[in-house]
């Protein structure tokens, strides 16, 4: 069973752009919080008789809002050190604007947020462009709720010692 679910998440996480192709950008961000950002864990322990059961439950769901400035602000990946910041330009476009703790940034003029579905096209040092897709959450881990943006990447990036396929920026500031 373990093995089916394993195998059903890899290929819809190698299929998410031929997936995210044919849904509204309601749908993307719900199945981006649902399947990416959410997660449940179970162990069973047993010592010298005693048995200790450990769950820990993580919810996401999607924050659709009409008001796009709910969005704007200062986020930041508290476990790589990665900042983002997500700012409205004169022309009324979503600029992201993202700090790597290495003092590396980059910048993306092209931001697209529509009913909680992120959207952003990153124009790497070489030169090439990079897809970024996600969606704004409300992520419950053990009672504590956090409002903030999960992000899929299309390939693994190095942050130090770490190898990541994905982000979850918290929102510090407004």
């Amino acid at each position: 069973m373990k093995i089916f679910f394993m195998g059903l998440i890899t290929f819809l996480l190698t299929h998410s752009d031929a997936i995210s192709q044919d849904l509204s950008p309601k749908e993307k961000a719900a199945f981006f919080a649902s399947n990416t950002f959410s997660k449940s864990k179970y162990k069973r322990e047993e010592k010298y008789g005693i048995v200790k059961e450990k769950s820990r439950v993580i919810q996401s769901t999607p924050v659709i809002s009409n008001d796009l400035s709910v969005y704007l602000g200062h986020y930041v990946d508290e476990n790589r050190g990665t900042r983002l910041e997500l700012i409205r330009d004169m022309g009324d476009n979503f600029r992201a604007i993202l700090s790597y703790p290495d003092s590396r940034k980059v910048t993306s003029d092209l931001v697209q947020i529509q009913d909680a579905y992120f959207n952003a096209t990153l124009k790497k040092h070489n030169g090439q462009e990079e897809v970024w897709e996600g969606a704004f959450i409300h992520k419950k881990d053990n009672g504590t709720t956090v409002f903030g943006l999960g992000i899929v990447l299309p390939n693994s990036i190095k942050i130090g010692d770490l190898t990541t396929d994905q982000f979850f920026f918290k929102k510090i500031v407004p």
